[in-house]
C-alpha cells in the first residue's frame, strides 16, 4: 500500500504541475475577489475540484444557490469516475475509500485507469498517492498566484496577457479527447459547446448568470451522452438477442 502511494505521488508528478498552472490562475483571481489566503487553502482542501472551484472563484458574490448549482452541474461527472473506480476501490476500508475518492481529480484517475490496464496491481495506493501529487501542486499554484496577485495592480489583465486564462480549459480538453474512442463520442462534446456559446451569447454580461452558460452546457452534452448510450445499449441488446 505504502508502496503503491510513493508510486502514484511520483508518477502523478508531471501531470500535477500542469494542474499547478491553472492553480495560479485560481489563486491570481482569488486575490481580485477579497478571497483571504487561509479560505483559498481551507477551499482547496474542502472541495478539490479545480472546474468548480475557478467557477465558484469568477462568481464569488453571487447567490449561493447559483454557485451551487453550478458546482453541482460541474462534478456530475464524479459519478461516472466513482462507478469506474468500483473494482480498485472495493476491497479497501470504507474510511480508505472515502479519501481516495475525496482526493480522485480527472489527472490522477485518468493516471490510475491507464495504469491498471496494464497492471492489476495498481489500486487504492497508487489513486491516492497521485491525488496528493494532485493536492500538493493545486494547492501550490493556488498560493503563489494569491502572492502573485495581492501585489498586482491589474492581475487579470496579467492572465489574459499571457494566457493564463485559457491553461484549464486547454488541460480540460485535452483529457476530455482523450477519452474520444468512435466517432459518436465526438456528438456529446460538440453539443456541450454549441449550448455553452449560445447561453453565453444569451445571457447579458454584469448579472449574476453571466457563469450559467457552464451549467448549460454540461447539462446539454449530459442529455446527448445518455441518449447515445441508451441508443447503443440498445443496439447491443438487440444484437445479443
Amino acid at each position: 500500500m505504502f508502496r503503491n502511494f510513493i508510486l502514484g505521488f511520483w508518477v502523478g508528478l508531471p501531470v500535477s504541475a500542469a494542474v499547478g498552472v491553472y492553480g495560479l490562475v485560481m489563486g491570481i483571481q482569488a486575490a481580485t475577489q477579497n478571497i483571504t489566503w487561509l479560505e483559498l487553502m481551507v477551499k482547496s482542501f474542502a472541495v478539490f475540484a479545480g472546474a468548480s472551484q475557478i467557477v465558484v472563484v469568477e462568481a464569488w458574490g453571487s447567490p449561493i444557490w447559483l454557485l451551487l448549482i453550478a458546482t453541482a452541474a460541474i462534478n456530475l461527472r464524479y459519478i461516472m469516475v466513482g462507478l469506474t473506480l468500483r473494482p480498485i476501490l472495493n476491497k479497501s476500508p470504507w474510511p480508505l475509500r472515502i479519501i481516495a475518492l475525496w482526493y480522485a481529480a480527472d489527472e490522477n484517475w485518468a493516471l490510475t485507469l491507464a495504469r491498471r490496464a496494464n497492471n492489476l496491481s495498481t489500486g487504492t495506493g497508487f489513486l491516492l498517492g497521485s491525488g496528493m501529487a494532485v493536492l500538493a501542486c493545486w494547492q501550490l499554484g493556488g498560493q503563489i498566484g494569491f502572492s502573485i496577485g495581492a501585489n498586482l495592480p491589474d492581475p487579470t489583465s496579467l492572465i489574459k496577457a499571457f494566457g493564463f486564462d485559457f491553461a484549464f480549459p486547454a488541460i480540460f480538453l485535452a483529457l476530455a479527447l482523450s477519452f474520444v474512442k468512435s466517432s459518436i463520442d465526438w456528438l456529446p462534446m460538440l453539443v456541450a459547446a454549441c449550448a455553452a456559446i449560445g447561453f453565453s451569447e444569451l445571457i447579458p454580461e454584469d448579472t449574476d448568470f453571466q457563469n450559467f452558460y457552464i451549467v448549460g452546457g454540461t447539462l446539454a452534452g449530459c442529455i446527448i451522452a445518455a441518449l447515445s448510450f441508451a441508443d447503443k445499449l440498445d443496439k447491443t441488446i438487440v444484437e445479443v438477442n
